[in-house]
């Protein structure tokens, strides 16, 4: 679990508690925005695709920075979530 202190910023990497969620649990997250309650970001879907998801910090474990990280988001500028997921989903207009 992730201690408020030690919160995820943009870019960062986390894991989300596979006891917390059939479908995504065990997933990574790349992180697009903090919270006080938790994060939310993108999660490559295991069945393919890229979805936007939301997670409390008692449900994820920190991994690490990414190594690649678009401009936007390192930033804290994400944009929509669909657009976002256009980009990632190599989509962008």
């Amino acid at each position: 679990m992730v201690k408020q202190h030690d919160r995820p910023m943009p870019g960062d990497v986390v894991q989300i508690d596979p006891a917390h969620d059939e479908r995504f649990g065990g997933c990574f997250l790349q992180v697009t925005e903090r919270k006080d309650w938790g994060v939310q970001g993108f999660v490559k879907v295991p069945a393919g695709g890229m979805a936007f998801y939301r997670v409390a910090y008692e449900h994820i474990e920190f991994v690490g920075a990414a190594t690649w990280v678009d401009e936007a988001t390192g930033k804290g500028e994400r944009g929509t979530p669909a657009e976002v997921a256009a980009k990632l989903n190599g989509e962008a207009k």
